[in-house]
């Protein structure tokens, strides 16, 4: 079949439905004037490659694993390491050194074909040429796409992005979890094979997934990444849920907003600790001053020593409690007490004599072990 010419002439759609009606293979080479270049397989009318030609950084498997959390830094190049050798696929390197599981494979292979093919939907200028042969794929890491799946996909996604872009404004937007999600029902539909829409309770599969990411400071884009259901399918389930009331959104500006009232809780708090702490510090003097007076046994010497042991004592109480408002206020334990120090908690003389006493050595580490101890499985 002779298939070429222009996309203005004969668009993305145009070409899909009639590949996959006739049940060709062959690769599609399509151009945009942008100078992008695609290259997607058929096989009987179903897509089963899509290939990117100079496929972006973070549009490669290996990437898409790491971000996703799927593998490490260190897995992956110890894999291109031995790719270089053998010349044999990052995947099944990776599958056969039991990194990832083959269906983790396959689902992100999957992944990366429909991202490609979504991204073919929003060419508006560009040419096209197939060329009918056989195609050779990997049946086990890759599931035929239906080429009337495909354009039906597409086309939702070119009607609903405008909408949901009205929605999520930024990549960059974080979230806060206003209520939680009502318990999912029994029984869940089958899922399609290119869209992830079966809704339980109401809420889809998808938006649950999204939901459960959500953490202080996590942007769309990681989201998008962790969530492993493709861009426009995160981005639909993040608008959904922030339309009906589950999440709120925050722009970076907004982000920064909240953290600063944060900070200014934190020096609330740590302006009345420390007028606390100074109070107690007054009434250990007192309280010293008064027992030599008593006794009249203990020489001046012994009676302040015995204070400075109780200023001690004081600044040391002082900085566990300083430790504790600090993880209550930014959910996590600091790591030093220079980080006290920095929100006003307490003040520079203060974690001098403590440092002194090597107090940053037994404070703060410390309260993160035991932090660490209670949240390991």
């Amino acid at each position: 079949m002779a298939l070429t010419g222009t996309l203005q002439d004969f668009g993305i759609t145009d070409i899909f439905q009639l590949i996959g009606q006739q049940g060709k293979s062959g690769v599609l080479h399509l151009r945009s004037e942008d100078g992008e270049e695609v290259h997607i397989s058929f096989h009987n009318g179903a897509v089963v490659g899509a290939e990117h030609v100079g496929r972006r950084h973070r549009e490669l498997l290996g990437r898409m694993l790491v971000r996703a959390r799927l593998i490490t830094e260190k897995d992956l190049s110890r894999a291109l390491e031995t790719q270089k050798r053998t010349l044999r696929r990052l995947g099944d390197i990776l599958v056969e050194e039991g990194v990832i599981t083959r269906e983790v494979l396959r689902e992100m292979t999957q992944l990366q074909v429909t991202e490609t093919l979504a991204s073919l939907f929003h060419w508006k200028r560009g040419t096209y040429e197939f060329e009918a042969r056989d195609v050779v794929w990997d049946e086990n890491s890759v599931t035929p796409l239906r080429s009337e799946a495909v354009l039906m996909e597409g086309v939702r996604m070119v009607d609903e992005w405008p909408i949901v872009r009205r929605i999520i404004t930024s990549p960059k937007n974080t979230f806060v979890v206003l209520r939680e999600l009502p318990p999912p029902e029994e029984s869940a539909g089958e899922v399609d094979d290119f869209s992830f829409d079966d809704e339980d309770g109401g809420i889809s599969a998808a938006e649950r997934r999204v939901m459960e990411l959500i953490e202080p400071g996590r942007t769309v884009e990681e989201l998008v990444d962790l969530s492993r259901l493709g861009t426009f399918e995160t981005w639909k389930a993040l608008a959904t849920l922030v339309e009906q009331g589950y999440i709120r959104q925050l722009t970076p500006s907004a982000a920064e907003r909240e953290e600063g009232q944060g900070r200014k809780l934190i020096g609330w708090l740590g302006r009345r600790l420390v007028a606390l702490v100074y109070g107690a510090v007054v009434l250990v003097l007192l309280l010293g001053i008064a027992a030599v007076a008593r006794s009249g046994m203990k020489g001046p010497s012994t009676a302040l020593a015995e204070i400075r042991a109780g200023a001690e004592a004081t600044r040391m109480e002082r900085a566990r409690f300083a430790v504790e408002v600090f993880r209550r206020i930014e959910g996590r334990l600091p790591f030093s007490l220079a980080e006290l120090v920095a929100v006003g908690l307490i003040s520079e003389g203060d974690a001098a004599r403590l440092r002194h006493k090597e107090a940053d050595l037994v404070v703060v580490p410390l309260s993160i072990r035991d932090a660490e101890e209670k949240e390991a499985p």
